[in-house]
């Protein structure tokens, strides 16, 4: 015996508009609508709005949109930077690229008193530092490192003599060890630089000169 199919057709509505004006009445489970400013395509689960597809472009990184609202997954790549970004919580989240990269020099007061100080100008939020530092004719050298979970390590060579020490600090600033001196420590790793939280030994002078190497 021959089968029969009949299509039995069900009426869905479809909304072309921006998301924050998508309706709250008058829809069915199943209806769709079209997030004209998010770029995605949503399904009413009678409850709520559920993202069935994710955001996905291409342009400059300056242009990347806020992530706000986006559905979670959504993508960007950014052509003049070459990087790939994930839309994930309520963030863009780099997923790889070019390796950024930017050197900037900072000075310090050696008689300055203890506090945080922040240093901008790298154009993007590092996710390691190295930094080469000294106080002229008073302090050999020091040499540092940090990291994205802000774990730090610090060699320097103090009294303009050959003894070498390593320390968990970033910069190590000693005129004489443990008597006088600056120290600093990462604090944060910032949208455009860093934070250093600095501590003064004793009664140091001079400057300090340090060359950072910001790594993103």
């Amino acid at each position: 015996m021959a089968e029969n199919i009949v299509a039995i057709p069900h009426v869905r509505k479809v909304f072309y508009t921006t998301y924050a004006t998508f309706p709250a009445s008058g829809i069915t489970v199943g209806d769709l609508a079209y997030a004209t400013d998010l770029r995605c395509l949503y399904r009413w689960s009678g409850a709520s709005w559920d993202a069935i597809s994710i955001y996905s472009l291409a342009g400059l990184a300056g242009d990347i949109p806020a992530a706000g609202t986006l559905p979670n997954g959504s993508i960007y790549y950014a052509t003049d930077t070459a990087i790939f970004y994930i839309k994930q919580g309520a963030a863009w989240i780099k997923s790889g690229g070019l390796l950024s990269s930017k050197i900037i020099a900072l000075t310090r007061a050696m008689n300055a008193a203890s506090g945080n100080v922040a240093y901008t100008g790298v154009g993007f939020q590092p996710r390691a530092l190295i930094v080469f530092g000294t106080v002229m004719d008073s302090f050999g050298a020091s040499w540092g490192m940090g990291d994205v979970t802000l774990a730090e390590m610090n060699l320097r060579q103090y009294n303009n003599t050959p003894t070498l020490d390593a320390s968990n600090r970033f910069i190590s600033f000693e005129q004489s060890l443990g008597v006088t001196g600056q120290e600093a420590f990462l604090d944060t790793l910032d949208a455009d630089g860093f934070t250093l939280t600095w501590a003064k030994i004793g009664t140091p002078t001079g400057t300090g000169y340090a060359k950072v190497l910001c790594l993103g």
